[in-house]
């Protein structure tokens, strides 16, 4: 058995025959809306000189979608696609290994990332079209690359198919700081319900930063936009709670009069701490003040010319430099409290 380096044309079979296989992905979906006889259809497509296929396969009813009526159209939770791998690897050997130290598996891995980049460029056009033409604005967003749906399989023309060796798509940062909820822990949240108090408001919008960055699929443009309103929200609370009884009204008066005082938020961490308390952030921790102009600047970009020159890669930064502004502030919060100075 020979085999070529040609990313091409991969390793031939015995006897130089070649086999056609493809890559199905499974695109995640939210409540798309088909009529039942599209369901167990399959539609062969020419996408960028590649056959591939789109198919609506038979899955799990949801629960609103239980009408058995002909004419009331079921949602689904994803559709598949399925690209020519472009390989003469047999189904066996282009998912034997995933050990890319090995040459035919790095082969095989340069040719599963080409067809899987091609396949999810024709779900997110498909996607596309979808939201804007049928009117299904909710099944997916334009910022989010498609979301799979596991597992990835290879697919062999007699109907075989094997799960794919290789993984696809950006790594997830999940957030490692997190407590599971404990016996203790719950009689303590028991407690918070019980008691009068509220969570904080400022508290609360980081956590939905947090909570868009760690979607399987994330809109990057919103969690840049919640990550920036996040900060701007907590260092106008922080301002109006260091603030003395005579700075409360111009204090209050600046931040929220925005038609008649204009001041850019992140100068608010900079000369407007310093006005009110002594402290910046820009003198404190220059390379976070830098990190939050950033994140404002990034923010402009999205909001003004939808953030083309923004780098989806970003977002977890930007969530990451909200956090540490939070802390800063608290620990300008906690020396008005205690009268302490505590190490930025």
């Amino acid at each position: 058995m020979s085999w070529t380096p040609d990313a091409s044309l991969g390793r031939h079979l015995p006897g130089g025959t070649s086999q056609s296989l493809t890559l199905a992905l499974r695109i995640g979906v939210n409540n798309l809306q088909v009529q039942r006889d599209l369901i167990g259809t399959k539609h062969e497509i020419r996408f960028q000189d590649t056959i591939c296929f789109i198919s609506y396969p038979h899955q799990p009813p949801r629960l609103d979608s239980r009408s058995s009526s002909a004419d009331i159209p079921v949602g689904i939770d994803w559709i598949e696609v399925e690209v020519d791998l472009k390989t003469a690897f047999s189904g066996r050997e282009f998912c034997s290994t995933s050990n890319t130290d090995d040459p035919v598996a790095a082969q095989a891995l340069t040719q599963f990332k080409a067809a899987a980049d091609l396949g999810m460029g024709l779900a997110e056009k498909y996607l596309d079209r979808l939201r804007t033409y049928f009117g299904q604005a909710w099944v997916a967003s334009s910022a989010s690359r498609g979301r799979l749906v596991l597992p990835l399989e290879v697919c062999s023309p007699s109907g075989e198919r094997r799960s794919a060796p290789f993984g696809y798509g950006p790594a997830r940062l999940r957030s490692r700081s997190f407590q599971p909820v404990s016996i203790d822990q719950h009689k303590f949240l028991e407690g918070w319900i019980k008691s009068k108090s509220r969570s904080d408001f400022a508290e609360l919008l980081l956590a939905d930063a947090k909570n868009l960055r760690d979607q399987e699929a994330p809109d990057w443009r919103q969690v840049v936009l919640m990550s920036a309103i996040t900060c701007e929200v907590k260092v106008k609370r922080t301002l109006l709670f260091v603030a003395t009884e005579d700075q409360k009204p111009i204090v209050d008066l600046l931040l929220n009069h925005p038609r008649r005082y204009t001041m850019a938020a992140v100068t608010l961490f900079s000369s407007g701490l310093k006005a009110v308390c002594g402290k910046s952030l820009a003198e404190d921790r220059p390379d976070l003040y830098s990190a939050v102009e950033r994140l404002f600047r990034d923010r402009n970009l999205v909001a003004h010319s939808g953030g083309k020159e923004v780098s989806a890669t970003t977002f977890f930064k930007h969530v990451n430099t909200a956090e540490q502004a939070f802390h800063y502030l608290d620990f300008i919060e906690r020396q008005k409290l205690y009268g302490s100075s505590p190490t930025i």
